[in-house]
């Protein structure tokens, strides 16, 4: 089924796209947007999956790491919408179309990835269980046999 669609997909790319004539230059890298970036996503990460384990403000090391997402993001967003060479061009985001989409497709994004961290979480806390019983029953239920 997938090898006469995929003929027909390469048949028609070949016939129809044309290489672009335009060249473009690649001017140099921004190591302080890289970094800021890193920064960033990097401690926002570590705060959401070890947040709830270490309960959440109460540590310090979150409340640090919370304030450092906020303003190496800040940061990089302020520096690649003034720098020359960006990494990412945010000031594409001025077109409003491109703009709505990608609000869109980020709150979509957060909707269905955060029901991963959401649903497991739910049951644990309206019946009370610990973090291993409801694996634990999961587990059982799983291993029973069929009939």
């Amino acid at each position: 089924m997938n090898l006469p669609i995929g003929a027909l997909a390469a048949f028609l790319t070949l016939t129809f796209v044309r290489d672009a004539h335009e060249t473009r230059e690649i001017g140099p890298t921004d190591w302080p947007g890289i970094a800021l970036l890193v920064a960033g996503i990097g401690s926002l990460q570590v705060v959401l999956e070890r947040g709830e384990r270490d309960d959440w403000f109460d540590a310090t090391y979150i409340c640090v790491l919370s304030a450092l997402a906020i303003f190496a993001v800040g940061g990089f967003i302020v520096r690649e919408l003034k720098t020359d060479h960006p990494v990412i061009d945010l000031r594409v985001l001025r077109h409003r179309s491109l703009a709505v989409g990608t609000l869109f497709t980020f709150i979509m994004g957060a909707g269905l990835y955060s029901s991963i961290f959401i649903f497991p979480v739910s049951p644990r806390t309206y019946s009370g269980s610990t973090r291993s019983r409801p694996a634990s029953c999961s587990c059982r239920a799983a291993s029973r046999p069929r009939s």
